[in-house]
Order: structure tokens, then C-alpha cells, then sequence
């Protein structure tokens, strides 16, 4: 495992490394038959592909559960496509570019993370820490490929047995992930008027709960978090006092 990578485990005989595998502390994806080999063939046929994305399938229905992630903007939301849509042929059944691929099951090149990095702990223990490696991919120059030739059945969540919990820490996450967005005053009031349509348009109790919670932890870590989302070492006074003004008022409208 190079350079003690949490979650992600060599690939036998290649230079990549594949997280989400029964060979990674990560057990809840299973490889169908071929799945590496669609992989290593994607790489070979792609000198600057950083991270490979599986086709990833539900267990019980078969249902697509991603085929490529993108970002709903302003909210900064993690999205996949396809996600429980039947599989049906010829959806979803052509490589290509994406904004990132799920964590359940990705394939990352060895040279790649030498030059961009591994996965930020500040995501740990889960939830957008995939979409922010992809984000410093594509910004260094490599390429995230969806291959739908890999496949991949996944049981979403299942290291998350606390609904709660589950949705608490992916909410924390995608507040931390938008951080850095906050240093631009419209970017971070338009979040903000996204975030309250979305809370007042029928959000759930439980999700609800969850934002508030969320936001609160975040708060709390400002502005450590801010300084480990901040690569280049920036200024983060301006951006924790924005945060602390966007995520007040989300709690705010979380206790309406």
C-alpha cells in the first residue's frame, strides 16, 4: 500500500491502485469478472488518465447506482449519473470524461497521486473526499474517465449503519468541500440562497436535523478546517468570518 493510503489497495501487477475492492479496508464492493482488466486496458489507452470510475450496480436490484459524478451548483451536492435508473443498453455504456467518480470504486494511477496528492483527512471518514482528489486530478492536468466496461455491485452506505450519522457527515462534508468557494462573497451568498430553498422546499426532519448538526461541527472546527482546505497556505480570516455567517444562518433556518 504506497505511501500508507487508507482504503486503497495496489492492484496486482500494475501501477494503479484501486479503492473500494474486498482487497482494500473498504469490503462493500464486489468486482465483477473482467473489472480489473477494463481497468488496466482504460489506463493503458489513457497516459493521462488519473482516476477511473467502475460502472457501480445495486445488489438487490441491479439498478445503477453511478455511471460518473458531477456537482449541483450552487449547493456544491455530489450527484452521480444514472444513479437508480435500470441499467438498459446503450445508457450509460460509453467511456468519458467526468468531474469525478465515486470512492466506492476508483481506480487512481501511482504517478498521478505523487503529483497531486492522496485523499484530504479532513474528509475522513468519508463523503466528498473523492469528488476534492478528482477536483486537484483535473486540475493538474489528468483526466477522470467513467469506464463502463468495469464493473462494479456496491452496497451503498453499508459502512454507515446510522441513517443519522450517514447523512450528518455527508452534509459536514459538503460544507467543508464548498469552503474554499466561500472567498467569493456571491459564490458563497448564492450557496446560501440555494441551501435555504432547498431546506424550506421539503426537506425531511432527518435531514434537516442533519444539516443543523452539521453545520454546527463545522463551526466549531473553523478555523482549522479552513486552514486544511486551504492548499496554498492562503489568508482564511476572510473566509472562516463568511462561513461562520453562511453556516449561521443555515442553522437558522434549520431551527424555523
Amino acid at each position: 500500500m504506497e505511501h500508507g493510503l487508507k482504503g486503497v489497495a495496489p492492484a496486482p501487477s500494475t501501477d494503479f491502485h484501486l479503492r473500494g475492492s474486498k482487497e482494500s479496508e473498504n469490503q462493500d464492493a464486489t468486482l465483477a469478472s473482467g473489472c480489473l482488466a477494463a481497468l488496466k486496458d482504460a489506463f493503458s489507452r489513457h497516459d493521462r488518465a488519473g482516476a477511473l470510475g467502475a460502472k457501480t450496480l445495486y445488489p438487490d436490484t441491479g439498478h445503477i447506482q453511478h455511471a460518473g459524478g458531477y456537482l449541483e451548483l450552487p449547493r456544491m451536492a455530489g450527484l452521480h449519473h444514472g444513479h437508480h435508473e435500470p441499467e438498459r443498453k446503450g445508457e450509460f455504456d460509453e467511456e468519458c470524461e467526468v468531474e469525478f467518480v465515486t470512492g466506492a470504486a476508483m481506480a487512481l494511477r501511482s504517478a498521478a497521486l505523487r503529483e497531486v496528492g492522496l485523499f484530504n483527512e479532513v474528509f475522513s471518514p468519508g463523503y466528498y473526499e473523492d469528488v476534492d482528489l478528482c477536483d486537484r486530478l483535473r486540475a493538474g492536468g489528468w483526466s477522470v474517465l467513467f469506464i463502463p466496461s468495469a464493473r462494479v455491485t456496491h452496497h451503498e452506505s453499508s459502512s454507515f449503519a446510522d441513517r443519522h450519522l450517514r447523512l450528518r457527515i455527508a452534509h459536514r462534508n459538503r460544507y467543508v468541500y464548498a469552503l474554499p468557494r466561500f472567498g467569493d462573497a456571491a459564490f458563497a451568498d448564492a450557496f446560501l440562497v440555494a441551501e435555504r430553498a432547498h431546506l424550506e422546499s421539503g426537506a425531511s426532519f432527518d435531514e434537516i436535523r442533519a444539516v443543523s448538526g452539521a453545520a454546527i461541527e463545522v463551526l466549531a472546527g473553523l478555523p482549522q478546517v479552513a486552514t486544511q482546505r486551504m492548499a496554498d497556505g492562503g489568508e482564511t480570516d476572510d473566509l472562516c468570518a463568511t462561513a461562520r455567517r453562511v453556516l449561521t444562518e443555515v442553522r437558522g433556518v434549520c431551527n424555523t
